[in-house]
């Protein structure tokens, strides 16, 4: 809800926190400064450093996909392998009976 004023722009935001509501007063010129606060973290960054941040993530994407596929397939064969241990040891006490 905004609420205007000869001196300011004013918007109540209401914010509930279980029970009890909680009521934030901003000025138009709090809300100025963080869009300029926004738009200068944006300008801090340019183009190029963000395209290498994306590869650099890329790649780190890719090696991770490699490692879980590594480990999917050890377990896999670790599993294999217990199960053919757990029959051995079933056949071999039913042997001894």
């Amino acid at each position: 809800m905004d609420f205007e004023d000869s001196s300011s722009e004013k918007e109540m935001r209401r914010r509930t926190r279980g029970r009890a509501s909680v009521f934030v007063m901003t000025s138009s010129r709090d809300k100025q400064m963080r869009r300029s606060s926004n738009s200068s973290l944006s300008s801090q960054y340019s183009v190029d450093d963000m395209i290498q941040r994306i590869k650099q993530l890329e790649d780190e994407n890719a090696q991770l996909k490699k490692q879980v596929s590594s480990l999917y397939v050890a377990s896999r064969r670790e599993i294999k392998r217990k199960d053919k241990q757990i029959s051995e040891l079933q056949n071999s006490a039913l042997s001894f009976d």
